[in-house]
């Protein structure tokens, strides 16, 4: 199919498995236009007052430089494009993250139907380590969807928190 590369997928960092990765520029290291965000990507939305610096460190890496509101305080980040997925089908979303300073880091994906309209988001498991680790989220597509974006999750602990997450080798892979 076009678009799909071949990757293996990772468990701790080592290959376990060879299947079809539906993100493209994977391995989120290349800034072809020298913006701060790996091609492919976008930075989507800052929520609450929040800003964020995009820088390429090897990969992917966003720094939240301020975050004055109150309550949560959210920067997300997904794919350009839309990723085509059928109803019922299952699906693991996972890449490996680590953070610095007073972050949190997820992986996510919202859901859009045919017209390409939200209809809902999954999150996957919350990493605050500053050594890279797994975050992941097994989901079947709910039969409104035709879409999927991943996104990249950075969210401040408290109030005027500040921090870095770093994203490397996100898969999105049809498991059944």
């Amino acid at each position: 199919m076009p678009g799909l590369s071949i990757v293996k997928s990772l468990n701790n960092n080592n290959i376990v498995n060879q299947s079809l990765n539906l993100i493209k520029n994977w391995r989120l290291n290349i800034d072809s236009n020298s913006n701060g965000l790996t091609d492919d990507w976008e930075n989507s939305w800052l929520q609450g007052g929040t800003t964020a610096a995009f820088s390429i460190d090897g990969v992917q890496k966003i720094e939240i430089t301020a975050s004055p509101a109150a309550g949560i305080a959210l920067t997300a980040f997904m794919p350009a494009n839309y990723i085509s997925v059928q109803s019922g089908q299952k699906y693991i979303l996972e890449l490996y993250t680590k953070v610095s300073g007073n972050v949190t880091s997820f992986i996510g994906a919202d859901y859009f139907d045919s017209g390409k309209n939200y209809v809902d988001s999954i999150v996957g498991i919350s990493i605050s380590s500053a050594a890279y680790t797994r975050s992941y989220v097994a989901f079947t597509i709910p039969a409104a969807a035709a879409y999927i974006t991943p996104k990249l999750i950075i969210v401040p602990d408290a109030v005027d928190n500040l921090g870095s997450g770093w994203y490397k080798n996100a898969v999105l892979r049809r498991t059944a």
